[in-house]
C-alpha cells in the first residue's frame, strides 16, 4: 500500500484571510487505479447451435373456429463455449397467421437451452409457410433458417408425384 504525504503551510484563499490547514496529497506515483493481478482468461472452443424441431410444423388448426395452436422451439448450445444468439425472427408472418414470442438476444452456456413458441391462427382452409431465421455466433451456422408450415385440420396436400395417370 502506498502512503500519503502531509503538507502544512499558510495559504491565501481568495476572499478570506490567511489561515492554516493541512493538505493531504497522493504521492509515490499513485494513480488511483488498481492493478489486475492476472491477465484476462481467453476461452477456447466455440458455441454450436442446435434447434428442435426442424422443420417446424403446426398441424390440425381449426381455421373455422379461429383456434390458435403453437409449437415450442428449443435452441440449445451443444458446443464447449458460450453461444451468443443475436436475433430470432420470422421472415414473414404469413399475413398475420403466424406469431413469434419475443425472445431477444441470448447468451447460452455449454449445454444450456432456451425455449420459445411460434403460434398460428388460420383464417382460410389453406396452409401457410414462413421461415424462422436465427442469427448467432455459431461459426458453422451464423444464419440458420428453418421452414415453418401451419396446416388446417383435414387439409390434404395434392399428390406431388407428377404422375398424370396416363
Amino acid at each position: 500500500m502506498r502512503s500519503l504525504s502531509t503538507v502544512s503551510g499558510v495559504f491565501r484563499l481568495v476572499g478570506l484571510s490567511s489561515s492554516f490547514f493541512t493538505l493531504s496529497v497522493g504521492c509515490d506515483g499513485e494513480t488511483g487505479f488498481s492493478k489486475a493481478p492476472d491477465s484476462p482468461v481467453i476461452q477456447e472452443g466455440q458455441g454450436e447451435i442446435t434447434v428442435e424441431p426442424m422443420p417446424i410444423r403446426i398441424e390440425n388448426l381449426d381455421w373455422e373456429a379461429g383456434t390458435t395452436r403453437g409449437q415450442v422451439v428449443e435452441v440449445r448450445n451443444d458446443g464447449d463455449n458460450t453461444l451468443k444468439v443475436h436475433d430470432i425472427a420470422l421472415t414473414s408472418n404469413a399475413g398475420g397467421a403466424l406469431y413469434l414470442e419475443d425472445v431477444g438476444s441470448l447468451n447460452l452456456g455449454p449445454g444450456v437451452s432456451a425455449e420459445f413458441s411460434i403460434l398460428a391462427t388460420l383464417t382460410t382452409f389453406e396452409p401457410v409457410e414462413s421461415v424462422l431465421r436465427i442469427q448467432s455466433g455459431d461459426v458453422d451456422e451464423p444464419n440458420l433458417t428453418i421452414p415453418i408450415l401451419a396446416v388446417p385440420e383435414g387439409y390434404e396436400f395434392p399428390d406431388d408425384t407428377g404422375d398424370t395417370g396416363d
